[in-house]
């Protein structure tokens, strides 16, 4: 269909891969939850009317590059050493969230609600719903350090031991495992937090005393 002049003109042209963003725009989960913060605080008509309101916000552009790349490559990473969990449909992919806060302030610094915000524009790191799981572990150590009560007081270079325990909860027997049941006895709880060992933790946890523990968090 074309002359043999054309393909030859055709086929002398450099290939450029397409610029192709992640989402379109910087910090697009970040973004959508901002305008629904304002449309909850004034009124979804009256949210239309702010096209020429300024916005001040916490959030940290450079960081926020961080945390999209970080989230990119750290589900590609996981794909890559476990191939069974890579999906080729899109909507079927591995998810990732990450939050990043300043600790003086609360500020939300850098949010990543999800992969990928062309294919999913739900925000799993506000919306989404799951157990804290290893999340939770620096609220129970931080309410075990800074409780001034105990006799002995725990410290980063205390120790606990790290071995199987079962405990009544709601009168069942319920026992917590470590990653891959690998116990290491009688640890310190810098390193019970370190290596996110569930069985200290636990223990750690009784010695401080769950209300406190809640109290904390």
């Amino acid at each position: 269909m074309i002359t043999a002049e054309q393909m030859q003109a055709a086929d002398g042209e450099p290939i450029a891969p397409p610029n192709r963003k992640a989402s379109g725009q910087l910090a697009a989960y970040f973004t959508d939850r901002v305008r629904q913060e304002m449309e909850e605080t004034v009124g979804d008509d009256a949210a239309e009317g702010l096209a020429v309101a300024r916005v001040y916000t916490t959030l940290d552009t450079t960081l926020q590059r961080f945390a999209e790349a970080a989230v990119t490559r750290g589900l590609e990473n996981v794909e890559r050493g476990y191939p069974r969990l890579r999906r080729e449909k899109s909507a079927e992919r591995l998810q990732a969230v990450l939050v990043a806060l300043d600790p003086r302030t609360g500020d939300v610094v850098a949010l990543v609600g999800g992969r990928d915000y062309r294919t999913s524009q739900f925000n799993r790191a506000v919306y989404a719903r799951r157990q804290p799981g290893s999340a939770f572990k620096p609220f129970v150590f931080l309410a075990a350090l800074t409780r001034t009560d105990l006799s002995p007081r725990l410290t980063l270079a205390s120790f606990v031991q790290d071995e199987p325990i079962t405990l009544t909860v709601n009168h069942r027997a319920w026992t917590p495992r470590n990653h891959e049941d690998l116990y290491e006895g009688r640890v310190t709880l810098r390193r019970a937090l370190e290596k996110s060992l569930n069985a200290a933790t636990v223990r750690v946890a009784a010695a401080t005393g769950l209300e406190h523990v809640v109290d904390t968090a």
